[in-house]
């Protein structure tokens, strides 16, 4: 029997149940990831960053050669336009970001070893910085944001920005600009404004 076979209330079942499964599987930690792959963790993320990186570039690209093509286009096709880029490549492109993020934050927990004023600065003082909300440390540097979605956008303050291209994403804590690229946590969007090391950043963010 193939699935053109199955009555719809039997493909809806097991739709219900893959999903089900997929909820069910264990999750491993970063700390049980670190155990079981040992030194070969920072090898893995990092040809792992590549790619994402590499897929990342793609879509971009792509992005922006489909919003060029939409001049002299009516109305209804550039909303059309809009709209197909924002759920086919837009969120493609978050979930991109939201596992570079991941993959970058567990490689970091494997190679930072930086010294605060006393003694060194522990894992979970890094972890408690890149949790504090970028878009409250935005507002405080670069004034008010302007909400899309789950996001927030405004002027890049990296390059000259003439229409509002910076990405601040709520879900992964992170920042992207589409006019140079400029990507990162709130500790690297710390580092780069505030021209910060990353010890220095990670001290300011934790008196925030």
């Amino acid at each position: 029997m193939t699935i053109n076979n199955l009555s719809e209330e039997t493909i809806d079942y097991l739709q219900e149940f893959e999903e089900k499964w997929r909820k069910s599987r264990h999750r491993f930690s970063e700390t049980e990831l670190l155990d079981v792959f040992g030194d070969s963790i920072e090898e893995i993320c990092i040809d792992k960053i590549k790619e994402l990186k590499d897929l990342r570039n793609e879509l971009i690209l792509e992005i922006k050669r489909l919003g060029q093509e939409v001049d002299g286009c009516d109305d209804f096709k550039v909303m059309m336009r809009r709209e197909c880029i924002i759920h086919f490549m837009i969120k493609p492109l978050q979930e991109i970001e939201r596992k570079i993020y991941y993959f970058e934050r567990l490689k970091a927990k494997k190679t930072v070893k930086l010294k605060a004023h006393k003694g060194q600065l522990k894992d979970a003082d890094i972890e408690r910085a890149r949790n504090v909300p970028i878009v409250d440390v935005a507002e405080t540097h670069l004034g008010q944001l302007r909400k899309t979605g789950k996001s927030y956008v405004t002027r890049c303050p990296f390059h000259q920005d003439n229409s509002p291209s910076f990405n601040l994403y709520t879900e992964s804590n992170r920042f992207y600009c589409f006019g140079c690229n400029a990507t990162g946590d709130v500790i690297t969007f710390v580092q780069k404004l505030l021209n910060h090391d990353f010890k220095s950043a990670v001290l300011y963010l934790l008196n925030k």
